[in-house]
């Protein structure tokens, strides 16, 4: 689960802990009875109704943030440029072996940065035999050596592909594949180390894995896609007690009375009041728009000047942009 779903809650039973102490029930004319009114086919419940809404009002408020971050040249990461490790050779068996062999991620950081995260978005195999196999990620998380399996069906003689989106916890993962019964061909590879220690990309670099202990340049099969990515996700969780959690909050309270102004349902408590409702959202879209503005003007640059992280550029800002 995303940070940011836990910063504003629906506040109903059992709902998660809201990290800003907002509920979506703390609002007025919010209600179990009044959501499962308004709801239409589309939704059918009204908790399902919410459910969307918030999403919704996450990805706005999100939008809104990070174009100010570009408009302000803070988010120095433009482009996240995918790498991968290794190259395959087709006619070189690397034979079968009784464990599971492959690459090695090694990232480059220089240790500031909170927000930098590595991801490894594909998987390529090159199998000589069909059959099935489990692909594997070996990371560290909180100090315990975790192993994620992924069941792989392979067909033979041809480049088997698989994507997946996982977020690198530890500077150092594996990622093998059970050699046990399929051989793969070999895999050169090609992300490596440069002469005196220069790096071929400012992300990370490979090397193998031949189940016992690390080789330089063989793959065994294996070719990784990996990338950097600057998280700008979490600053938006870092401000959740002062500012994001409320724009959270009215984005998803303006939302939720545009259902109700626009759906199909026709009963008591969709025809009250329905009239005011445009004035209920304009009043709820001018106080986001406020706290927004407060955040850009105020809080928001000094609170990013103590990041010193390499994915923000604090030098010289100036705000360019409100809503």
């Amino acid at each position: 689960m995303a940070c940011t779903d836990s910063i504003v809650t629906l506040g109903i039973c059992n709902d998660d802990v809201s990290t800003s102490g907002l509920t979506l029930m703390q609002a007025a004319g919010m209600s179990p009875k009044n959501l499962a009114n308004i709801a239409s086919e589309q939704y059918v419940q009204g908790i399902a109704l919410a459910n969307v809404k918030k999403q919704v009002a996450i990805t706005l408020l999100r939008n809104d943030f990070i174009s100010v971050l570009y408009a302000n040249k803070i988010a120095t990461a433009l482009s996240e440029p995918i790498y991968d490790t290794s190259t395959f050779i087709p006619g070189v068996d690397m034979g079968l072996y009784a464990g599971a062999r492959g690459v090695v991620i090694h990232g480059i950081s220089s240790g500031k940065s909170k927000l930098r995260k590595r991801k490894i978005t594909q998987i390529s195999c090159y199998p000589l035999t069909s059959g099935t196999a489990d692909i594997q990620i070996v990371d560290i998380i909180q100090g315990v050596t975790m192993i994620t399996p992924f069941a792989a069906t392979f067909v033979a003689n041809r480049i088997n592909t698989f994507a997946i989106d996982y977020e690198c916890q530890n500077e150092t993962v594996k990622v093998l594949v059970d050699n046990t019964a399929i051989n793969f061909s070999s895999a050169k590879i090609t992300c490596l180390k440069g002469c005196n220690n220069t790096m071929p990309n400012p992300c990370a670099w490979a090397d193998g894995w031949n189940g016992l202990e690390a080789v330089k340049s063989e793959g065994y099969g294996i070719n990784v896609f990996f990338k950097c990515h600057c998280d700008y996700e979490q600053l938006i969780c870092d401000l959740a007690t002062t500012y994001t959690g409320k724009l959270i909050w009215l984005k998803w309270q303006e939302l939720v009375f545009d259902e109700q102004l626009k759906t199909n349902r026709f009963n008591s408590w969709v025809v009250y009041n329905r009239e005011d409702l445009p004035g209920y959202i304009s009043s709820i879209q001018n106080e986001y728009n406020r706290t927004f503005n407060d955040l850009v003007a105020g809080a928001l640059f000094n609170m990013l000047k103590t990041y010193r992280d390499e994915c923000l550029d604090c030098r010289g800002v100036r705000v360019l942009t409100n809503i």
